[in-house]
C-alpha cells in the first residue's frame, strides 16, 4: 500500500481539537517536527507560543488553505456544521482527553496569570471560554457541552477519531505511537521518529498538575 504524503490533505484533513490545555498545542509541534504539513514551520512553533499560557498555533476552520494538519478548541463548537455543509473533509480527527476539572482549572489559571500580567484575562489564549469569562466556576460546564457537540458530530460523520490520555502521552506515561500507529504508520512515521520528534517538542515542565482537585 502507498504510503499518504505528509503534505496531505489527499482523502482529507487531520484535526486535534477538544476542550484545550490538553497538549493539543503540543501536538501540533510534535505533527510539524515529523514534517506533516500544519501550516507552521520548525522555527514557528516556538516562536508563536503565548508566553503565559504557553499555547497557540490554532488555525480556524475556514482558513484557505487549511493546513493538512491543523488544531483549535474551536472546532468543537463548528466542525459539525461545516461537515454537515461539507465544507472540509477530515481523515481523522485526534481528541486528546484530560480531567475536566484540571482542563477548566487550567483555563481559570491562564486567564488569573494574564489579568496579573497587565493583559485582558477575557481574551487570553488559553484562558476561560466558551462563554465562562463571567462565571469561572461554569467552565467545566460550557467546556463538556462542547465535548459532547464534537463528538456527536464525529460520531454523526464517521471520522475516524483518536483519543489521548493527557497529560499521559506527554510525558511519556502512554506511548503516543501506539495510540496513534494506524495514522502515523499510514504515512510512514516509525516508532523511532514519532519519539525523536516528541522528545524535540515536549516541555514536561509546563504541565501543571491539578490531581487534587477543587477546595
Amino acid at each position: 500500500m502507498a504510503l499518504i504524503s505528509r503534505s496531505g490533505p489527499g482523502n482529507g484533513h487531520i484535526l486535534i481539537t477538544g476542550t484545550g490545555r490538553s497538549g493539543t498545542t503540543l501536538l501540533v509541534q510534535y505533527f510539524t517536527a515529523l514534517g506533516f504539513d500544519t501550516g507552521f514551520t520548525p522555527e514557528q512553533i516556538e516562536r508563536r507560543i503565548d508566553d503565559v499560557s504557553h499555547a497557540g498555533l490554532e488555525t480556524p476552520l475556514s482558513a484557505d488553505p487549511l493546513p493538512y494538519v491543523a488544531k483549535s478548541p474551536f472546532y468543537t463548537g463548528s466542525l459539525g456544521n461545516a461537515l454537515d455543509a461539507g465544507d472540509v473533509e477530515v481523515a481523522a480527527c485526534i481528541v486528546p482527553m484530560r480531567d475536566l476539572f484540571a482542563a477548566a482549572e487550567s483555563r481559570r489559571r491562564v486567564s488569573a496569570a494574564a489579568e496579573a500580567a497587565g493583559k485582558d484575562p477575557a481574551s487570553a489564549r488559553g484562558g476561560l471560554t466558551f462563554q465562562a469569562q463571567k462565571r469561572p466556576k461554569k467552565q467545566e460546564e460550557r467546556l463538556a457541552v462542547q465535548f459532547y457537540k464534537l463528538l456527536h458530530a464525529l460520531v454523526r460523520h464517521d471520522v475516524p477519531t483518536y483519543f489521548l490520555n493527557f497529560p499521559g502521552f506527554a510525558n511519556g506515561e502512554r506511548d503516543l505511537y501506539a495510540d496513534l500507529e494506524p495514522l502515523l504508520a499510514a504515512h510512514g512515521v516509525t516508532s523511532e521518529e514519532s519519539a525523536a520528534a516528541l522528545a524535540s517538542v515536549a516541555r514536561v515542565e509546563l504541565i501543571s498538575d491539578f490531581s487534587a482537585g477543587p477546595e
